[in-house]
This record gives C-alpha cells, structure tokens and sequence, in this order.
C-alpha cells in the first residue's frame, strides 16, 4: 500500500471515529505535501532520515502561502507553530500507519518536537469592536446585516469560527436566545446570546438568502456555507473598509468571552462556556494579558499613599 492509499484510509479512520470535519481538513492540510512527496512509495519504505530531512526542508522554507486559496505570496520562512504542527499532523498519521501494520514502525517515531510557548493570548481591543459594530449597524446592506449579527453572536457565545459557521438556522430558539451547531471541533452543541442581540440577528434573517445554514454567503442565491477562512476575511475586509485597527478576528473574541467568564463566573462556568474537554484549556484562555495585568497592578497597588 503506498503511502497516498495509506494516507486515504487514515482519512477514513477519523470520519469514522467521528472526528469533526474540520479536524479531517485540517489534516489534508497539513499532511498535502508530504504525502504528496511520497504518494507512490510505500510507507514502510519511508526512512527515519526521510523524515529528518522533510523536517529540515520546512526549516529552510523561503516563502508562506505560495499554493494558498485566498492568501498572497510573502517572502519568509514557516513559524515554529506552523512547522510543529505539520510535524505533529504527519507524526500521527504514520503512528496510525504502524499500528495498522503498513509498516512496522513509524518512521517519525524518533521525532521529539518540542512545541514553542506561547505567549499570553490577546482578546480583543473592545474600542476597535465598538466601532466596528456601530458602523456595521449604521450599514443598510444585505452584507453589513450579516456581518453584525456575525460579530454580536461571537461576542455572546465565545464560539469558535466554525461552530458559528455551522449553526443550522432551523434550530434557532428565539425564546431561549440559542442556535444548535453541528459537527463543531468538541462535537454538537447549542450557542447561547442575548437577548439584545435576537433583534439584530433577525434583520439579518430578514434580508438573507434561503439556506440551512444562519450564515451564509450574501453573494449567491443558493445560501452557500461559509467556512472559517471566510469569516477572517470578513473582519479583516471590514477593518480595512471602516478604516479600524486594533485586535479584531473570530480568536480575540473567544478569548475575551473566557477571560471574562472567568473573572466573573471562574474557570468551570467558563470551560462549560467555551466547550473546553480540559480545564486546562480554559485556564490558558483565560489568562490575562499583559494590559489587564498593568491595569491590575496599579488598582490593587500596596504601595502606602503620601500625603
């Protein structure tokens, strides 16, 4: 079995263990190009020192993006992010390889990546948000309908870009103030808003074309899904037209929700919030940045006033 034959039947085992979609993408993403360097050799022929030199090559990378969709070209190499998380993607579907006995022994199971900390995550700039959201509600195009209810929901549920992208507008309860995502990353779920923002979610409803899907592309007639790469295009398209900067994207907003959350209900009704499987994550999501802790130091400063 060679190693794309190899690399479709690892596709297979996630949908069939109910990965979400996006992990399955993700995955295809990640994994393209090597499997597309070795698609007719068999994976057992794979070596250690294949590996360490794909690993190599993407150390040496002199560009980013050059086959993406959407993106430019620009000069400079891959991140160590982005780098580990090829390795990570590929890791795993040669672990998957050797415990299917298409070889017998993953050729990356040498591999010990060590993954760059981060730094704080970044919420938000909630001045860049308010002028965002008055200029879309100021807005009378079909677009603009959309693109509020978009920013008001992420702001209310914390979801991630593609739970909102695949929130089923049939399901949306407007006594309850939620709408029901299917096949998200952590699986279904429902996203709840407020009140506040039922209204603006039904001007949208009120100008949108016929889908199954509460947000869809105003472009065309058949409702189209948008995806995740879509709706970081739509703040920062927004962003340029409106003349804003500041930290706006569907990320900044998720974290802002779990800091929130976190300050004001703690870390269980925040993970809840957010979906988290581990609380581990939320309390990452959760951690201030270095703004709120300069804000905090001088409000709870011990040092003895003078007089």
């Amino acid at each position: 079995m060679n190693t794309q034959q190899s690399f479709d039947r690892y596709l297979t085992y996630l949908n069939a263990v109910g990965r979400s979609q996006a992990t399955v993408k993700a995955y295809q993403s990640k994994c393209r190009d090597f499997v597309s360097l070795y698609s007719d050799q068999a994976v057992d022929t794979i070596t250690p020192d294949d590996i360490d030199d794909y690993f190599v090559a993407l150390r040496g990378r002199s560009g980013r993006w050059q086959d993406h969709p959407c993106k430019p070209a620009v000069d400079g190499g891959l991140s160590h992010s982005t780098i580990y998380s090829i390795m990570r993607h590929v890791r795993s579907f040669l672990n998957f390889c050797a415990t299917r006995g298409y070889c017998s022994i993953s050729p990356a199971a040498h591999l010990r990546i060590k993954k760059k900390r981060k730094s704080n995550y970044k919420a938000h700039d909630p001045v860049a948000v308010e002028k965002l959201q008055k200029a879309l509600l100021s807005g009378d195009s079909r677009g603009c309908k959309r693109d509020a209810a978009l920013l008001r929901l992420f702001l209310d549920t914390g979801g991630r870009a593609g739970e909102l992208c695949a929130a089923v507008r049939d399901t949306l309860d407007t006594d309850r103030c939620r709408v029901y995502f299917d096949n998200g990353k952590t699986g279904d779920g429902w996203l709840y808003f407020s009140p506040d923002s039922l209204q603006i979610v039904r001007d949208w409803l009120a100008v949108a074309p016929a889908s199954e899907w509460l947000f869809c592309s105003v472009w065309l007639t058949t409702g189209e899904q948008i995806d995740s790469n879509t709706v970081w295009q739509i703040f920062d398209r927004r962003k340029k037209q409106f003349g804003i900067t500041g930290r706006i994207n569907p990320h900044s907003h998720r974290h802002a929700v779990g800091q929130a959350w976190a300050q004001e209900h703690g870390l269980r009704l925040a993970q809840a919030k957010l979906r988290h499987v581990d609380i581990n994550s939320t309390m990452v999501y959760a951690s201030p940045d270095d703004e709120m802790i300069q804000k905090l130091t001088a409000k709870t400063s011990l040092v003895p006033t003078t007089t």
